[in-house]
């Protein structure tokens, strides 16, 4: 009884502190530009192309952009390619080059430190644009998008960063799929809205171990494609894009799994977008540039903006003594700081989902933790001693 008290107490924190709000920051250079490549590696924002082959990093704790080596594989430009970051590389893969007729099927990884690009083994379904991806335990899943013929396709692959090897897996759900919306959270990939032979609004789930999809609630709002999808304190949001290539959407909407439930979340203060990007770090999701369309013209724009959560990495014990956890994001080892003196701490981590996944006793003199074989994703750690139970929260990268 004690531990579902102790886990209660966690979700009862969590929901505190789920108020979110929106700030412009300064944007990229280059000029708008919609279909924008981005990852995120540590506390630093990777994009360019769209349709261009410029590249920049965006650094969260300075707040400036700086121009990097630019994108490679291309002649002229890279848009509406996939990317991701697996242990602190960036990858991207297929797209268009020189205009919707010229498509690829490469892959390439980015190392931050030296500034330079390797080619990796080609996306095996071919030359296409539009896919979506996510990443689940060190593996990135790609699937769906749609070849010069504009023929949209339904296959779906795990690639391994380690071996650079590409497999093939359980087709996406629903049928062929065009800008969807991806995101993980904890070990499970999850699908949300795109177009195929109509717009969708559905969600699944990708269960790597098993190789299969389970349908979910769908995103209450208007069927869509080309929106955003990202990951914040264990919940999903999902929203902007745009139906029938001429309305474009402002909402946004959060996804609780524990739950299998949707909730409106506020909306972009801005004009309503599609082929935005989205990356999240820590507490922060930011959203850069897209596109509005009508029957007559499309509108681009060069805005960038970040979507924050209130930062919840401190907490306090009885005494109002400042409780911290460090760094954030995490790689191989968190740290926990203001414990107090000479009493001995019953730890626990809890994943996204309320199971504990690690359990070990720390005190203030030996407060480092262990974390680096936890999948990526956010987790609370609750500190038990003679007082009341103390959570703080940190995010594995």
């Amino acid at each position: 009884m004690k531990n579902i008290w102790y886990i209660l107490l966690v979700f009862a924190f969590l929901s505190n502190s789920y108020a979110q709000s929106w700030q412009k920051i300064a944007p990229m250079p280059g000029g708008a530009r919609d279909a924008i490549i981005c990852f995120s590696i540590g506390n630093v924002i990777y994009s360019g192309g769209g349709p261009k082959k410029d590249f920049y990093a965006y650094d969260a704790q300075k707040g400036s952009w700086t121009r990097k080596a630019d994108l490679p594989g291309v002649g002229q430009n890279r848009a509406f390619s996939f990317s991701f970051s697996i242990a602190g590389k960036g990858y991207i893969g297929t797209g268009t080059d020189s205009g919707v007729s010229i498509l690829k099927s490469d892959l390439w990884e980015y190392d931050p430190s030296l500034n330079s690009w390797i080619q990796k083994a080609d996306f095996p379904g071919g030359d296409r644009d539009g896919l979506g991806v996510f990443v689940v335990n060190g593996k990135a899943y790609v699937g769906g998008g749609a070849d010069a013929a504009l023929n949209v396709y339904s296959d779906f692959y795990e690639y391994d960063p380690a071996e650079n090897k590409w497999n093939m897996k359980a087709e996406l759900p629903g049928g062929p799929n065009i800008f969807a919306s991806m995101f993980a959270i904890g070990n499970y990939g999850y699908l949300a809205c795109g177009s195929g032979i109509v717009e969708y609004q559905d969600l699944y789930r990708y269960d790597p171990t098993m190789d299969s999809w389970d349908a979910l609630s769908p995103l209450p709002g208007d069927a869509r494609q080309a929106g955003i999808g990202f990951v914040l304190r264990g919940k999903g949001y999902v929203g902007l894009g745009m139906s029938g290539y001429s309305t474009v959407y402002t909402d946004m909407y959060s996804y609780d799994p524990a739950k299998d439930e949707w909730s409106p979340e506020t909306d972009l203060p801005a004009t309503g977008r599609a082929w935005s990007s989205a990356v999240v770090i820590g507490d922060t999701a930011y959203i850069g540039d897209g596109a509005s369309l009508t029957t007559t013209s499309l509108n681009t724009f060069s805005d960038w903006w970040k979507f924050s959560l209130p930062a919840a990495s401190v907490a306090q014990d009885k005494k109002n003594v400042e409780i911290r956890c460090y760094p954030q994001p995490a790689g191989n080892q968190i740290h926990i700081a203001g414990l107090n003196s000479g009493l001995n701490y019953e730890s626990k981590i809890i994943d996204e989902l309320g199971r504990e996944v690690m359990r070990r006793s720390i005190t203030s003199d030996n407060s480092s933790l262990d974390i680096h074989n936890l999948p990526q994703g956010m987790y609370t750690v609750i500190m038990q001693s003679s007082s009341d139970p103390i959570s703080v929260r940190f995010v594995k990268e």
